[in-house]
């Protein structure tokens, strides 16, 4: 069985927010293939350049976090 990540779930762990340790709690627990559809990739991104454009993340904090996202896929 494949888990599927929504963008929500996604953007949790690349944006380490509050919920961000109970799923990756989840996520070392599960031993199948992980999905995270292009959307979903593509609604996380925009949300990091959001954050990028309004000075709540620094360049290289968003290569990063990006990278992490590439890493999900």
């Amino acid at each position: 069985m494949t888990l599927y990540l929504d963008a929500s779930v996604a953007a949790s762990i690349i944006l380490k927010e509050p919920s961000a340790a109970m799923v990756r709690r989840r996520l070392v627990e599960w031993s199948g293939p992980l999905l995270l559809s292009d959307l979903a990739s593509a609604e996380v991104s925009s949300a990091i350049s959001l954050r990028l454009r309004t000075h709540r993340e620094i360049v290289a904090s968003a290569t990063l976090r990006l990278d992490g996202l590439d890493r999900l896929k």
